[in-house]
């Protein structure tokens, strides 16, 4: 089952997309900020079980988005992501490519949208995988 982690602060919409999520067979963790996204990957990691899938919004408290990426990049612990924003501007797409997360799912979004992005995402990765 593929492990994904949630980072959103804003509960009625972390608690759609993880229904969402759940109904088609993935086993969904969640995070209110990008310092608990990281507790929580560094502890999958070193559990052997890491998240196989980041879905976060930038526009968090404690620590941004934005930040919690580039903090995972540098400790080389990167999840394949997606990042769902209603501030979706040209540099932070730019910002994000250069950190290799190349999906972006603007706000609002359909459920149809966050499956087939999230497909897409699970797909590549296992493709990407050293047998």
């Amino acid at each position: 089952m593929t492990r994904v982690l949630l980072v959103e602060d804003e509960v009625p919409l972390l608690q759609s997309i993880a229904f969402t999520l759940r109904r088609h067979g993935f086993d969904v963790r969640f995070a209110a900020n990008g310092t608990t996204a990281i507790d929580i990957i560094v502890d999958q990691h070193v559990s052997e079980q890491p998240i196989d899938i980041l879905i976060t919004d930038l526009q968090l408290p404690v620590m941004h988005g934005l930040e919690m990426l580039a903090t995972l990049q540098s400790r080389d612990m990167a999840v394949p992501t997606l990042v769902i924003t209603a501030h979706g501007s040209a540099e932070m797409r730019d910002q994000l490519a250069s950190m290799d997360v190349v999906e972006v799912l603007d706000k609002p979004f359909s459920a149809e949208a966050l499956i087939e992005r999230v497909s897409a995402l699970v797909a590549e990765s296992a493709g990407s995988a050293v047998p």
